[in-house]
């Protein structure tokens, strides 16, 4: 509802969250970071992301092919 979703709006616009990436089960922390922004109040940042490095990339190309013979027995 309205109510709630204005209550997270204010507590990010408190305290924007961070994001790491994700590669192969592992938490990475790049140390270089991109602001998320609200489009419609762009001077308002509602969270922070790690940058990927082409080094990244590659992990987690790497990881999804070695995950691939497993996850492809998955049905839905």
């Amino acid at each position: 509802n309205r109510e709630k979703i204005q209550t997270q709006i204010e507590k990010l616009r408190k305290s924007p969250q961070k994001y790491n990436l994700f590669v192969d089960g592992k938490e990475i922390k790049t140390g270089r970071t991109l602001k998320s922004v609200n489009p419609s109040h762009p001077q308002e940042i509602v969270g922070e992301v790690q940058i990927a490095t082409p080094k990244e990339a590659e992990l987690a190309v790497e990881s999804a092919a070695r995950a691939f013979k497993e996850w492809s027995k998955v049905s839905y």
